[in-house]
């Protein structure tokens, strides 16, 4: 009888930490689902895990993540917004709903836009408040001071803080800071400068090579820009938003060896076929930069 009792003991012990165990690993099964661009499989394993437990802030913030990607702006917002409701400390959920606001502010009314901005200006506040060492939370606030109009809140002196922040938190990350300042002044050859600075300091980046190549592009250097985009390509050779921009780029440029990088990108996107990328339009630009490299 003490033996069937101890094993029963045992067993009602054990069950709460299985079944800890069994979350944490569904959670990290999603994560790196939405880690590896797979967003509708991780809202599919997410519907079970909230319905049993609708009021997980790691759950919710995991499925705005995949929303957002999806480009289902709304329904993001409104799971980052329940996230930092209920888990209103954490500085990385305040730094989604940001990102999630951004990318919705353009879809609404005129009228709706002011409410949305402040929201979105708060967001980024907190997150670099409840989150000091977060960089992607001091890039995205003075993203917000570089690009908002005055009367939202913008002001490129506080974007200068923050980029001395980030300067200190990390020099590449630092530089990159500089370089957008620079660019929305107007100065484009410094902007070029502090991102080739960056770059030399953190070789690895895949994203300091994107925005230079999208820089180089605005100021209609486009060989310069497949450039940067290629040299992305080699160290991520995955990297959708590299993949479309060279492949878009290529026939700008018109140099053959643009048109063949530019096709051997667009025939690789459409192999991936990445959810939220329209495969018709790749495959029209794929047909286009074809025709050019036949003439």
């Amino acid at each position: 009888m003490r033996l069937l009792f101890c094993a029963l003991l045992l067993i009602a012990v054990s069950l709460p930490v299985c079944a800890a165990q069994s979350a944490s690993a569904a959670v990290t099964a999603v994560s790196k689902k939405i880690d590896a661009g797979h967003y509708r499989a991780a809202l599919q394993a997410l519907a079970p895990l909230l319905e049993r437990n609708a009021a997980d802030a790691q759950l919710l913030a995991l499925r705005g993540r995949a929303q957002l990607a999806l480009h289902q702006n709304a329904a993001a917002t409104d799971s980052f917004r329940q996230a930092v409701k209920l888990s209103p400390r954490n500085g990385r959920y305040c730094f989604w709903l940001g990102q999630a606001l951004v990318e919705l502010i353009p879809q609404v009314s005129v009228f709706s836009r002011a409410p949305l901005a402040k929201e979105l200006r708060g967001a980024y506040q907190h997150a670099v408040e409840l989150a000091p060492d977060f960089i992607p939370a001091h890039e995205a606030m003075l993203d917000f001071y570089v690009q908002a109009p005055f009367f939202f809140g913008g002001s490129l002196a506080k974007a200068r803080e923050q980029a001395t922040t980030i300067a200190k938190l990390h020099p590449a990350r630092g530089a990159r800071a500089r370089a957008v300042i620079a660019a929305a002044e107007g100065h484009a050859q410094t902007a070029i400068g502090d991102y080739k600075i960056a770059i030399q300091q953190a070789p690895h980046d895949v994203e300091l090579r994107v925005e230079l190549g999208k820089l180089y592009l605005q100021q209609a250097f486009p060989h310069e820009a497949c450039i940067m985009f290629r040299q992305a390509l080699q160290l991520a050779p995955d990297h959708i938003e590299a993949l479309q921009q060279l492949g878009w780029v290529a026939s700008r440029s018109g140099q053959r060896v643009d048109l063949q990088a530019g096709a051997r990108a667009l025939r690789h996107l459409v192999a991936l076929a990445p959810e939220g990328v329209s495969m018709a339009e790749v495959r029209q630009h794929l047909e286009k930069i074809e025709s050019m490299l036949q003439t």
